[in-house]
């Protein structure tokens, strides 16, 4: 997420991706140490706290370790 976005601010950007065809897309919430999971046609789903964050298709086989992401 962008410092300068609010959170809803982000969020609506995901959905407009979304809507032009991303096929997956992640937004991270450092402050709640909590990632958004945007797929289209599915609710978005909230992961808070993980460690780790694997891929699904298009990313099937990626691995981010989080711990970097949420110690800044």
């Amino acid at each position: 997420m962008s410092p300068s976005d609010t959170l809803g601010e982000a969020q609506e950007k995901m959905r407009s991706w979304l809507a032009n065809g991303v096929k997956l897309a992640w937004l991270f919430d450092l402050d709640r140490e909590t990632v958004y999971v945007y797929k289209p046609g599915a609710r978005v789903k909230s992961i808070v706290g993980a460690k780790r964050l694997s891929g699904e298709a298009p990313l099937d086989g990626f691995v981010l370790d989080l711990v970097a992401v949420w110690a800044g």
